[in-house]
């Protein structure tokens, strides 16, 4: 209930702004979308439709600080929405020999798009969820998935910090759901920074729902190259040679000089891996 509520409040903002009839059109596609994700949800036997507030995740390790609300801005509100049928269509695009690559989805949520990612034969299918609740959802997600062709049997959750996140020796294919705030995502592009200089190997990330600040923090990293884009997402290609001549010190902040809980170094995630499927 209170989903739609907060809908029915966006909408009436919304015809303020834009009008009825652009607000119409909106609320149809809108109501039409939130249908499919619920039988999708239904015919898979999982839970991954209901959204949840920025404010309500139980975010316990420390990356956002005291007062997470300072990054919110227009376009990223950090609340949890799933992802949509789209996902797949843009991850079978990139046509590769998914055996040698591993699939990880930063900010997992309820671990939609891990389900979608398994039915390719990814050499192994990783989620990583600052949210405990989230991340426990997704585990329960999987253990009782239903009507899926799942190809990828070593698939697994865990709740920890993606700004810290150890990624896997081999192949890549990233994907998030405009999961991370502007100052939060640069840092996990620079700890992918290190891990690809470290360890230099094939990576795609696709980036759903993008930012124009978020966008921007791509183009300045010039070790991707943007190789397919449309008006909700982009996928990027590392450039392994780019990267080859990038000096290691890390890149200019964008926070605010005022925002010293921001630049605090996050803790260490606990390491709960406990549950692999």
């Amino acid at each position: 209930m209170k989903q739609f509520i907060n809908k029915a409040k966006r909408f009436n903002r919304w015809r303020r702004e834009r009008g009825l009839w652009t607000t119409a059109g909106v609320a149809v596609s809108t109501l039409a979308g939130m249908a499919w994700y619920k039988f999708w949800d239904v015919w898979h036997g999982v839970e991954t439709s209901k959204e949840v507030a920025f404010r309500e995740l139980d975010y316990q390790i420390d990356v956002y600080g005291p007062n997470r609300e300072q990054y919110l801005y227009p376009g990223w509100n950090g609340d949890y929405t799933p992802s949509s049928d789209k996902f797949a269509e843009r991850l079978r695009s990139l046509n590769l020999d998914w055996k040698r690559f591993v699939y990880v989805d930063l900010g997992s949520g309820k671990g939609k798009t891990l389900l979608m990612a398994a039915e390719l034969p990814f050499r192994k299918v990783i989620g990583i969820e600052l949210s405990q609740t989230l991340a426990d959802v997704a585990r329960r997600n999987l253990r009782d998935a239903r009507n899926f062709n799942r190809q990828c049997k070593d698939i697994e959750v865990i709740w920890g910090d993606a700004t810290a996140f150890e990624y896997p020796e081999g192949p890549l294919v990233l994907y998030t759901l405009n999961s991370f705030p502007a100052p939060i995502m640069q840092r996990v592009l620079e700890n992918l920074r290190q891990s690809l200089e470290e360890n230099p190997r094939e990576t795609y990330f696709i980036v759903t729902a993008i930012t124009p600040p978020v966008a921007k923090q791509f183009a300045d990293y010039s070790y991707f190259d943007l190789i397919d884009s449309s008006s909700g997402h982009k996928t990027y290609r590392a450039d392994l040679k780019a990267l080859g001549r990038l000096v290691t010190t890390p890149m200019p902040s964008t926070h605010s000089p005022t925002d010293t809980s921001a630049q605090t170094p996050p803790s260490q995630p606990p390491g709960n891996r406990d549950s692999s499927f």
